[in-house]
Formats: C-alpha cells, structure tokens, sequence
C-alpha cells in the first residue's frame, strides 16, 4: 500500500460516507457518555459532525493494513473494526485526558 493510495482513499466521497455512517452508529452506542472523557468528547464531536474530528477517522482508516490495497472489496465489519481500533487515537488527537479540546502547539 502506497501513502499515495492511503491519501486517495483518505479522500474518497463514498469511503468517507461509509466511514462517517460507522462512527456515527459507535458514538452514539457505544463511545458517548463513556468514563474515557476524551473518547466521549470524541463522540460529542462526531455526533455533532463538527472540525477535523472526522477528517482523522477517514484518514486513520485509510491508512488501517490492507484497506488502500482493496478499496472496492473494503467490507462494512472491516471499517467497523478499524473505527473501533482507531476511535482511542482518534480522540487522544483532539482531546485532553479531562475531555477538554486540544489547542496550540505540542
């Protein structure tokens, strides 16, 4: 898989749509309200569809092992598990442990 096809997958309208529908459907079952405050703060957003909160799952997603390689062959339970794998990462990279947004520079 090349960085170049992670990038396009990253950016594709139907992977994004198919991304957004997951992470919607485990904020709202299973990440919102979580004693994790920064994965919960994570939901919030994504329930809310706000910033770059979305943008890093599609591109977290993109670069999971093997989908870029297949993107026409990418199953529903494949991006399930990779948002569920990555949904940690995700809200440490716009969440302070407190659940307070990240802001400046690290």
């Amino acid at each position: 898989m090349t960085y170049q096809a992670q990038d396009d997958l990253a950016q594709d309208g139907p992977f994004q749509a198919r991304v957004r529908a997951c992470a919607i459907e485990q904020a709202a079952q299973t990440y919102a309200g979580v004693a994790d405050q920064a994965q919960a703060a994570y939901a919030d957003a994504v329930l809310r569809l706000e910033g770059p909160e979305l943008f890093t799952m599609y591109s977290l997603a993109a670069a999971s092992p093997g989908l870029a390689d297949q993107p026409d062959q990418i199953t529903d339970a494949e991006i399930l598990s990779t948002v569920q794998a990555f949904w940690p990462t995700a809200a440490a990279a716009h969440y302070m442990p407190d659940g307070g947004p990240k802001t400046g520079t690290y």
